[in-house]
């Protein structure tokens, strides 16, 4: 879909819904998707989607935000205190897991609270991991949940 033409300007964000209705011709509404209270879809039906996040540089038909070589990826790390603070990019409406190693090589291991839903219209979530003073340094990594 040419944004542009349809719309005149290529807009921030779009809103999708799903519905299905008992006939074509104003028959009541019997699903939609995302679901809403009540016999119309309201204004908490629709999916709010970033046109940003629809990017795919390449044409390879996999969002940039999916690819981890071009969005899906820690975009800063910073110390505060103790703790590991770092940024990532997300797909909203995607779920991740952050991971971390102590040394390369070793298992990678789920960190608590570390698992995400980018809710819509989010595409940066913040994670801040207090390491063992053990530890003194950790390896990070961030899996797409299906």
């Amino acid at each position: 879909m040419n944004l542009l033409q349809a719309f005149g300007r290529v807009p921030t964000n779009l809103y999708l819904s799903a519905a299905a209705y008992v006939t074509t011709n104003g028959g009541p509404l019997v699903a939609a998707c995302p679901a809403d209270s009540g016999p119309d879809i309201g204004t908490n039906g629709f999916f709010v989607v970033p046109v940003a996040a629809l990017r795919d540089s390449p044409g390879n038909g996999t969002f940039d935000l999916l690819d981890p070589g071009r969005g899906f990826k820690i975009l800063s790390v910073n110390s505060q205190n103790t703790n590991c603070v770092f940024n990532r990019a997300v797909m909203p409406g995607r779920a991740d897991q952050v991971q971390f190693v102590n040394q390369p090589g070793e298992t990678w291991n789920n960190l608590a609270g570390g698992s995400k839903y980018a809710m819509p219209p989010a595409m940066i979530l913040s994670f801040t991991d207090p390491p063992p003073a053990r530890a003194p340094q950790r390896f990070y990594r961030v899996e797409l949940l299906p």
